[in-house]
């Protein structure tokens, strides 16, 4: 980012002084240059950091099964009748 700014700067101090289009025209060439390099390292850069960490998964709950011992202690609410 700090390549890209430096390169606009520079390439509008450039023409400020520049008189001929072809002193315009390899001023314009330069900071094209200069932003295309950056790029490439910016690319660069990303890439040598690898493919995206997974995200977290949640935990799993213990499921609880209920006993036939659990389940005798305990009767059934009666169907409500119409």
């Amino acid at each position: 980012m700090t390549a890209v700014e430096t390169a606009n700067r520079e390439a509008r101090t450039a023409m400020k002084l520049a008189k001929t289009a072809a002193s315009k025209n390899e001023i314009i060439s330069n900071q094209k240059i200069a932003i295309t390099a950056a790029s490439v390292a910016r690319d660069a850069a990303i890439a040598a950091l690898g493919s995206l960490p997974t995200p977290p998964v949640k935990p799993l709950k213990p499921v609880e099964i209920a006993t036939i011992s659990k389940m005798k202690g305990k009767k059934s609410s009666p169907s409500p009748r119409r």
